[in-house]
């Protein structure tokens, strides 16, 4: 049996609401720390201990939290430990001015995100931690990539002065994930600089289905953001804008041709498709069959971004289920 390795374990750490992990992969991944308040200390040895404990688990063909994981893939001779993380994942909110139905966070359909929490938009302050990692050499600057991701960024309270802290010391790339309600200066400033994307969810082509999916009316706002990040900052605004297919709401050609022609209109360069996989986060030994309408949109939007020198974007993991024909949350055989 091929020994493993995984990039992601080594290169990524992950910032939840609630702990710090990995990676935000789709099994569980491997834990850091769990996070109650702000009242916790951190060992910063502690990460390079548990990084080289975890990558041997695999490099030995132990099993746990990773088996069956797609980021998996058989070791190089070349594969080395590092030091060093390039990648952060920003995903500690606890707040959002949206509450799209396919929501990772939430489980009750008929209960809103924003009731949760109300006084702020994060548990607990992540700059303090972002400083300390720097103090202690476990970023590598010239080469990392920070991705905001979950809830909205407009709602956080430290964002600005995250994304600054990180632009000063020489971050490469930013991945702002962000429901495009707010306007944020500082994104339009990191595109004029070339070292952003925005990845945002439109995932209809009118105002009507928005309004089902996201739950809030807020369609000509997100519209109008769009259209100012490409009007103040041009070709920098590099701008993907994600259609999440849900059954019953947005599953059929029409309102994925409406999209399309938003998209063709604002002249957006990115477009990516995904799914709404609520159903295996709600359900357990739970089976759903790939419609066969999901890969009509699909083939839609492949030929969109061919005839119009767009890109057309697919995650690994929804790419995969749709080689395989279903995705499941039902136990998996394990790969090792």
């Amino acid at each position: 049996m091929s020994k493993h390795f995984c990039d992601e374990l080594n290169n990524v750490i992950t910032f939840f609401n609630d702990k710090i992990t990995t990676c935000c992969g789709p099994n569980q991944s491997p834990l850091y720390y769990k996070i109650h308040s702000n009242n916790f200390i951190i060992d910063f040895s502690f990460f390079k201990k548990k990084k080289k404990e975890y990558l041997e688990y695999l490099i030995n063909q132990k099993t746990f939290f990773c088996y069956n994981c797609f980021f998996l893939r058989e070791r190089k001779e070349s594969d080395v430990i590092n030091d060093k993380y390039n990648e952060i994942n920003i995903s500690h909110w606890t707040n959002c001015n949206c509450h799209c139905i396919y929501c990772s966070r939430n489980k009750n359909n008929n209960i809103l995100i924003k009731n949760l929490f109300q006084k702020r938009g994060q548990h607990y302050d992540l700059l303090p931690i972002v400083q300390d990692l720097y103090k202690n050499d476990l970023l590598d600057k010239e080469n990392l990539i920070v991705r905001f991701q979950g809830g909205d960024i407009g709602v956080l309270e430290e964002f600005e002065d995250l994304v600054k802290e990180f632009d000063k010391n020489g971050t490469k790339m930013f991945h702002f994930l962000s429901n495009n309600i707010i306007y944020q200066p500082i994104i339009a400033e990191m595109f004029k600089k070339d070292k952003a994307f925005l990845i945002t969810s439109l995932d209809c082509g009118s105002k009507e289905t928005y309004k089902k999916i996201k739950r809030v009316n807020q369609f000509d706002k997100m519209i109008n953001n769009l259209k100012r990040y490409k009007e103040e900052c041009g070709e920098k605004a590099k701008l993907n804008v994600k259609y999440v297919i849900v059954e019953n709401y947005n599953d059929n050609l029409q309102e994925a041709k409406n999209f399309l022609s938003i998209i063709k209109e604002i002249k957006i360069p990115i477009i990516q498709y995904d799914i709404d996989y609520r159903k295996i986060m709600m359900k357990e030994n739970f089976q759903f069959i790939i419609p066969s309408t999901y890969y009509k949109i699909y083939e839609l939007f492949e030929k969109y971004c061919k005839e119009n020198n767009c890109t057309f974007d697919i995650n690994p993991y929804t790419r995969n289920i749709l080689e395989q024909g279903y995705f499941s949350s039902l136990n998996n055989k394990k790969l090792y």
